[in-house]
């Protein structure tokens, strides 16, 4: 089946059963360093709604006779505003009718949300505001955006190597502003960025591998892991069939070229004039 998205999540229980993930245990996320970045979440709610928190949360202690629960991000996956921007849609799902996780106008609020969402492994809705910001990110850029995305959004990030081809592309085609070029020249590291390609693409932490690039292609498109199991059995057999052609194959050759298969030994050496072979073949050039 197709990974669900956070809508199709909220709507497979009832109104009631969704009111009722705020009780039981409480939940803390934190970072790489241990320190507490949202504290004293409902467990259940987050869960429900991200496998990967429900696969990855660790019991760290008791309080009041609950499992106290902690969940750790990856070093530099998320912000606390797109992690807040999540939480505050799962709390509205548990009062109103759940709509689904739409991206923020802003570009800036665009990312941090598709980050967090990433990180808690909620895929599908991710990759559609990730696709809004991207597309964004394409596009002429204000001054003022292009600040806000040097100065807010990590540097090893897509979305600052995004921005600065961007500003490479305009810079050619003379269509950055005034303002917008003064910017850059006032930012050292920016501007070295821009100058070298190669800088550029050394800064950028880790490029989509080819796994995730298919997760993300297959959530595009409704495919899961039976899609999966169907293309392995597709390989193997045509595996098979390469190796059943090969052996075939070498079979023959190793016909052809055993002289006990051809008549009078003619195959074990090029014959000169006057010369026969053992059938009495002779060879009269």
């Amino acid at each position: 089946m197709p990974a669900p998205s956070a809508l199709n999540t909220a709507m497979s229980i009832s109104a009631y059963d969704r009111g009722q993930l705020r009780h039981g245990p409480r939940l803390d996320i934190i970072n790489a360093e241990g320190q507490v970045v949202m504290a004293r979440l409902s467990a259940n709610l987050v869960a429900h709604y991200s496998s990967t928190v429900r696969q990855h949360m660790k019991t760290v202690g008791n309080e009041k006779g609950q499992p106290k629960l902690t969940f750790e991000l990856r070093p530099g996956s998320a912000e606390i505003q797109g992690l807040k921007q999540v939480h505050d849609w799962m709390v509205l799902s548990m009062a109103t009718t759940p709509t689904v996780i739409k991206a923020p106008k802003n570009l800036v609020s665009a990312i941090f949300l598709a980050r967090a969402l990433f990180a808690l492994g909620m895929r599908v809705d991710a990759i559609n505001v990730d696709r809004f910001a991207e597309d964004k990110l394409r596009k002429i850029l204000h001054p003022m955006h292009v600040k806000e995305l040097w100065e807010q959004i990590p540097r090893d990030t897509k979305y600052v190597h995004m921005l600065v081809e961007n500003l490479v592309r305009f810079g050619r085609e003379d269509k950055l502003c005034k303002e917008t070029i003064t910017y850059i020249r006032t930012h050292n590291e920016l501007f070295d960025r821009l100058k070298s390609p190669e800088l550029n693409d050394s800064l950028l932490a880790k490029k989509e591998s080819p796994q995730e690039f298919r997760a993300r292609k297959d959530a595009l498109e409704g495919k899961g892991k039976e899609n999966n199991a169907a293309r392995i059995q597709a390989q193997k057999a045509k595996a098979a069939r390469e190796k059943a052609a090969k052996a075939a194959k070498a079979e023959a050759e190793s016909f052809e070229n055993d002289p006990r298969n051809h008549a009078g030994g003619a195959w074990e050496k090029e014959l000169l004039p006057g010369q026969q072979t053992r059938s009495g073949f002779q060879y009269r050039g």
